[in-house]
């Protein structure tokens, strides 16, 4: 949806919703995704051993100056020239979140954990680069 208002009024309403908006149904798939706790389980472990075996990788690559510690499904990478990384993995595909405008993260990318193969591509692309 969308909503028209004043500047003092919309001000609020961004203090109260979520960073990035989510439909109806993808909100109702996600809560009956969760009903099905033995699934969610091995996706939880699948997410956790990938982000595990990706944030080792990252460290390989010369341009990769640290890889934060996380505890989410994805990964802060702090990158040289990370603004110039993040267009060209665009330009390639590759969708991850340029976070050098946020306070303290200079340079940083933060690279959502994926599937094994999607994976494995980024760090393709990022040797490449």
């Amino acid at each position: 949806g969308m909503c028209f208002a004043s500047k003092d009024i919309i001000n609020v309403l961004n203090k109260i919703k979520p960073p990035y908006n989510i439909s109806l149904l993808s909100q109702n798939a996600a809560v009956e995704g969760l009903q099905n706790i033995e699934l969610k389980n091995v996706w939880v472990k699948e997410i956790i051993l990938q982000r595990e075996w990706l944030a080792e990788e990252l460290t390989k690559i010369k341009a990769i100056q640290k890889v934060y510690p996380s505890d989410a499904n994805f990964l802060l990478v702090k990158i040289s020239n990370a603004r110039e990384v993040y267009n060209q993995l665009v330009s390639r595909g590759i969708i991850v979140r340029d976070r050098s405008n946020v306070i303290l993260c200079d340079d940083c990318l933060r690279i959502t954990v994926g599937t094994p193969l999607e994976n494995q591509t980024l760090l393709k692309e990022l040797n490449t680069i």
